[in-house]
């Protein structure tokens, strides 16, 4: 029985230690948590008053000028009456009615004679009328020094202001002027949210105006206590309190945050503490399971080892074709020159000599001799006009795409001039607007619009009326130009095979070419880094359109 019960006493002292760890951790998280939240909520107060403070401030500067400008500008023509009078009727109705417009928070505007009780009046709404209530009152103050205010009984009445005035004819009389509170001292185009609310005091105390509802429970150096200096001569007073929805989002979030925190934070620390000691039956485990990891490490180690050994095959292979690829563009180089300088001589013999026979020996020809004679010679061009092709499309690759700013429009312009020229184009209408500049290689982009002018005026000078129209536009990240033609247009289907080299749609019987155009268009295109495409509906007309990247990068 010794040994047994010394065995509990042993877990029972285990178990105790672990629940003493666990509270202590517990209680030290919750005092951490309560010296979190304390300093949290000071700091949030703290901040919260200066945001609001700075908000007041704001607010209250643009009220100071707002009212200022009222004030002065009644002023100024109480002034104006003093002295120049009051003018025509006309005169008076059209200056006060402009200060009305010009000043949102005035109504209306009165001059009442402080002999007759005769009055002039204008207002915002046409359909206000001046009381006699107000015309006693402008009465018994004609003869009263200095403006005098009277607020309203509610926060939302407006404000009559007196001021006499002795005009150039020694007629002593009443500036009666109605302010809405509302509008001069309202919350519109001052500040946004539900952030902070104002009340707007009289001398007397009487509430002027007040925008929102006011926190109850108001921290210290949350609320903000300002004065609008000489507002008809008085001293009114503003007082900027936080909101209720503020100071709850800005004060209690904080609180239920901490205190979550405080919790979580203390079961955490009791969990950590009994994970702790825990984890000490399970070293064993874990000294197995590391050495398996190791075991497994090892593994992919050599994995990575032969997958480095295969990538290094894969270069050499890489390395090995693009000398290969290198080579056959060389031979591919050397072979179009060969065929733009061998090929052409006996192509020029044959073009000479046919020349030769037409002139000297054409008037001992029949017509089908001559017919003959024709077609080796239209032969002999079309070789020669198919070797320059081949060859401009070959050397096309070397060409230099350095980036410079291309006048588009200019290119366009240059290449029709270029082509009009030719025989069938004097009646073919262009419609070239200015376009974009592009950048790079100038030669290579104003060939491709060449080569799809060209395209264009062949297609179109079988139409009574042919049109073409040039046309461009900056796009997000690409500048795109296009060449429209009422042409015969192409099968849609057959779009994507334009562009190949040697690739017609049409007979050549029909059209002259080769089939190389499109196909150096789209190789100087992609190699700026662009696209190029058709479109046509098949029944007349086509479009290309290509697009160059608008920072003038190459691919």
């Amino acid at each position: 029985m010794e040994p047994r019960t010394e065995h509990r006493g042993a877990l029972g002292r285990t178990r105790i230690r672990r629940l003493g760890l666990l509270t202590g951790f517990a209680l030290l998280g919750l005092a951490v948590t309560m010296v979190i939240w304390w300093t949290a909520m000071k700091d949030s107060q703290q901040r919260a008053a200066v945001t609001l403070n700075t908000v007041a401030r704001e607010i209250h500067g643009v009220l100071n000028v707002r009212v200022d400008r009222h004030m002065e500008a009644l002023r100024n023509l109480a002034l104006f009456w003093q002295l120049h009078g009051l003018l025509s009727q006309e005169a008076w109705d059209f200056n006060s009615e402009m200060m009305i417009r010009n000043f949102r928070g005035i109504e209306s505007i009165a001059w009442v004679n402080g002999q007759t009780g005769a009055f002039r009046f204008a207002a915002r709404d046409s359909g206000a009328r001046l009381s006699p209530e107000v015309i006693r009152m402008a009465l018994a103050r004609a003869h009263a020094p200095g403006s005098e205010a009277i607020v309203g009984s509610t926060p939302q009445a407006p404000i009559v202001m007196f001021t006499p005035v002795r005009t150039p004819q020694d007629s002593i009389g009443v500036l009666v002027a109605t302010v809405s509170p509302e509008k001069l001292l309202g919350h519109e185009y001052l500040t946004s949210g539900d952030m902070i609310a104002y009340t707007v005091r009289a001398e007397s105390d009487a509430v002027v105006y007040r925008w929102g509802e006011s926190a109850r429970s108001v921290p210290p150096g949350m609320s903000l206590d300002l004065a609008l200096p000489q507002v008809f001569g008085r001293l009114w007073s503003v007082r900027y309190d936080p909101t209720p929805k503020y100071l709850q989002g800005v004060i209690s979030r904080w609180h239920t945050y901490f205190l979550m925190t405080g919790v979580m934070l203390s079961l955490a620390l009791g969990a950590i503490a009994y994970q702790f000691m825990t984890l000490r039956e399970y070293s064993n485990v874990l000294t197995e399971t590391n050495r398996r990891l190791d075991g497994q490490v090892r593994e992919l180690s050599e994995r990575d080892q032969h997958l480095r050994r295969l990538n290094d095959e894969l270069e050499q292979r890489v390395t090995a074709r693009t000398i290969q690829l290198e080579e056959a563009m060389k031979e591919l180089e050397a072979f179009s020159h060969s065929m733009s300088h061998d090929l052409r001589s006996p192509i020029g013999a044959i073009l000479n000599f046919s020349s030769i026979l037409e002139e000297d020996y054409g008037d001992r020809l029949d017509e089908e001799g001559l017919r003959v004679l024709h077609r080796i010679r239209d032969s002999g061009q079309a070789s020669t006009r198919l070797l320059d092709q081949i060859v401009q499309f070959v050397w096309l690759g070397r060409e230099s795409t350095d980036k410079s700013d291309v006048d588009m429009t200019a290119c366009a312009r240059d290449a029709f001039l270029e082509l009009s020229s030719g025989e069938g184009t004097a009646n073919v209408q262009l419609d070239l607007p200015d376009l974009p500049h592009a950048r790079g290689n100038p030669a290579l982009l104003c060939r491709v619009f060449r080569n799809l002018l060209s395209n264009a005026v062949k297609y179109t000078r079988n139409r009574e009326q042919p049109h073409i129209t040039i046309g461009g536009a900056d796009r997000a990240a690409e500048t795109v130009f296009w060449v429209e033609d009422n042409g015969i247009g192409f099968d849609p289907a057959q779009s994507e095979t334009l562009f190949e080299p040697f690739r017609r749609l049409h007979s050549s019987n029909a059209y002259e070419g080769v089939g190389l155009g499109l196909a150096i268009v789209a190789k100087i295109v992609r190699r700026h880094g662009g696209r190029v495409w058709a479109e046509s509906n098949g029944g007349g007309g086509a479009r290309f359109s290509f697009a160059l990247p608008n920072n003038g990068e190459s691919a």
